[in-house]
């Protein structure tokens, strides 16, 4: 939405005056990015891939929620497993590798829902991997997840959405996470079929439901 906003000089009240569809950005489609790398190093550890992206960066090993607060933004996290207390420092990271987990594991689902490659399940990653030691996380080579030692080349090739071939059925996205929207907006779909309530509650209204059934109780109000 494009929004002209106006701010009162007296009573200092902020009002919105204008409201419309913003018609620039909007009509843009962006094409999507496959990365691959180049050059790769010695394959130090293997998990399940979630995702299909590839980061390269230095590895931070963190063994206990009491130590986030040490994370460094753009690294790549290493830990055992992943719970909620974890997602503000996921949201920080490069990419993530965990010891223990599944594809339905909390680390492969916010994993999923930040856009974050991740490589779960790999036993003995924060043994393996040491603190600072650079790494490259690649989720591009199938259902199985690597990570090599050093930096390695990393390239990007664009796939241009306007190529693709028309089709009879009308494909709708599925979304958990509300700002997954922002991310795939772009691509050739007639919208949204599916949206996870419980995500959109959790992370926006962030208000328990059944406070909301029960309102006007005196304990819920304390």
């Amino acid at each position: 939405m494009d929004i002209e906003w106006a701010k009162d000089g007296k009573t200092k009240e902020l009002f919105i005056v204008q409201a419309r569809p913003e018609r620039v950005q909007s009509l843009k489609r962006a094409p999507l990015q496959e990365l691959r790398h180049k050059k790769k190093g010695k394959k130090i550890l293997e998990g399940l891939a979630i995702g299909e992206s590839v980061v390269a960066a230095e590895a931070q090993v963190i063994r206990s929620v009491s130590q986030i607060a040490t994370f460094k933004p753009g690294s790549i996290l290493i830990t055992q497993m992943t719970s909620p207390d974890w997602v503000p420092i996921m949201k920080k990271a490069a990419g993530i590798i965990t010891d223990h987990g599944g594809r339905t594991s909390h680390a492969a689902i916010v994993s999923r829902e930040l856009g974050l490659p991740a490589i779960v399940g790999t036993n003995d990653g924060t043994t393996r991997i040491k603190n600072g030691q650079a790494i490259t996380l690649s989720c591009s080579e199938g259902e199985t997840g690597f990570v090599y030692e050093g930096i390695a080349e990393i390239e990007t090739k664009e796939i241009d959405l306007s190529k693709l071939p028309k089709i009879d059925t009308d494909i709708l996205l599925n979304l958990a996470s509300p700002e997954e929207a922002l991310r795939w907006w772009h691509l050739p779909t007639k919208g949204v079929g599916l949206a996870r309530m419980e995500f959109i509650i959790n992370n926006h209204i962030k208000i328990h439901p059944m406070a909301l059934v029960h309102f006007n109780s005196s304990r819920i109000r304390r």
